[in-house]
């Protein structure tokens, strides 16, 4: 019997054979692939905007005079550059994910960052990035809202009906009462949504307390942002510990978001109040710009670090799906 590239075969004991449509491999493969596409997006977009954020707190150092970043702030410049690029040439493979006017709306947010810097006020040099870095958030939530549905519904049903068995990896007594897919939403929403809105808030905040330890004090429109900031921070601090236990409940040792955020707790509480005390206190700032970059620069890191491991589960995740299809 020949092979007939037009379908699948099973072949079956005693003869028995059981023809595939080769659509239905077309079909998941295609399903497959744009999930890895969309994961690599979010990771690509994460990975930006930590650099963006940097880029707004070095920028500000120099505006405020300090000119011995200027080389690693070159050097950045052209990592950024080098990101966007392949984010966008990559978004060809799927003109779904990114529309034109995305395309052309980060383009000029970049261009206008990167062009006459030297020149900005700091508010608007603050103001830029913070919406550039918006309009990347907003991207990454959209993006994640696809990876909310189940790869294929008849994959969702056979792990959601296994994942009370999967012990080794998530041995928790939440998980037989909890569907992966619901995992699943909860982990997109803590990764995608809830901490990097977090990390934005103490990037703005290293980025103004430094800037304003560098000139030895703060102005008022300054001190109301950062008061409200630092708010937010403590509210976002709350929340990320909530949901980090919410999540080891339900996924055990195979999410470490949990003892992440403990283990920088008291770096946290200690950075909130170290702004709050001396670059709040209406008297000269005592503490060097160095030290609240540095401090804050530590914290957002690991934070980032919580969300890349997030994403390395979904991969997972989504390999465990293949393999069941295959199986299947």
């Amino acid at each position: 019997m020949g092979f007939n590239e037009s379908q699948a075969t099973n072949i079956y004991p005693f003869g028995k054979v059981i023809t595939t449509p080769q659509d239905s491999y077309a079909d998941f493969c295609s399903a497959y692939q744009k999930r890895e596409l969309e994961q690599n997006f979010i990771m690509q977009l994460n990975h930006l905007i930590k650099d963006v954020q940097l880029h707004r707190g070095i920028s500000m150092r120099l505006l405020a005079g300090n000119k011995s970043f200027e080389k690693d702030f070159k050097t950045l410049q052209s990592k950024i550059n080098r990101r966007l690029s392949t984010l966008l040439v990559f978004s060809t493979y799927d003109k779904t994910l990114f529309s034109i006017a995305d395309k052309k709306n980060i383009q000029l947010s970049w261009d206008t960052i990167r062009n006459d810097w030297q020149d900005d006020k700091l508010t608007d040099n603050f103001e830029l990035h913070s919406h550039f870095i918006e309009q990347l958030l907003l991207k990454i939530l959209d993006i994640s809202n696809n990876l909310r549905k189940p790869l294929l519904d008849e994959l969702q049903k056979s792990a959601d009906s296994e994942s009370s068995g999967d012990t080794d990896r998530i041995g928790s007594e939440d998980n037989e009462r909890y569907p992966r897919q619901i995992k699943q939403m909860e982990l997109l929403n803590f990764i995608c949504s809830l901490l990097p809105i977090s990390i934005e808030n103490m990037a703005k905040i290293r980025g103004l307390a430094s800037f304003a330890a560098e000139i030895g004090c703060v102005h008022e429109s300054q001190q109301r942002k950062l008061r409200y900031l630092l708010q937010c921070a403590r509210e976002d601090n709350v929340k990320a510990g909530h949901c980090s236990q919410r999540l080891h409940s339900l996924l055990g040792d195979a999410f470490n978001a949990k003892s992440i955020v403990g283990e920088f707790e008291t770096k946290f509480v200690y950075f909130i109040e170290l702004v709050s005390r001396d670059v709040l206190s209406g008297s000269k700032i005592q503490t060097s710009s160095w030290q609240i970059f540095n401090l804050g620069t530590n914290i957002i890191d690991k934070y980032w670090q919580i969300v890349d491991e997030g994403l390395n589960l979904l991969r997972i995740w989504q390999r465990d799906d293949f393999n069941a299809w295959v199986n299947s």
